[in-house]
This record gives C-alpha cells, structure tokens and sequence, in this order.
C-alpha cells in the first residue's frame, strides 16, 4: 500500500494509478487487509494515515469493496 500514502495521509490527494492498482491486488488477494489497516491507524490515532480516507480507497479507484464491514 506504499503507493497510496499521498493518498491517505491528512486530507489526502487523490489516489494514483499504481495506489489504485494496489488496492485492486489487496482487494482480489486479501480484502480484509485493508480494514485492519484502516482501524490499526485510527486505534494508534495515527497522524499519518487518514482512516476515514483509507477505506474510501476503493471507491475512490472504482473499485467495488464492502468496507461497510469494517
């Protein structure tokens, strides 16, 4: 997920086309990754990620993802 931390840390950028290419790996490979990093930055309140933004990721690439369920 290194390609999407412009993406993710304070208000964020837009995500790349190699974020969108990662999350699209971490979606057909192991898509509850991407909570867990997503609620491991929020619990660690940490400044660098921006939880909310993170999860919204996959949307952000038109990517289908139910990060509703994290």
């Amino acid at each position: 997920l290194l390609p999407c931390m412009p993406a993710v840390k304070g208000s964020g950028s837009p995500p790349t086309p190699q974020c969108c290419s990662a999350i699209a790996e971490l979606l057909k490979d192991d898509p509850i990754c991407l909570c867990y990093v997503a609620a491991d930055a929020a619990q660690r309140n940490d400044p660098n990620i921006n939880a909310t933004v993170a999860l919204q990721l996959p949307a952000l690439c038109n990517l289908k993802a139910d990060v509703h369920k994290c």
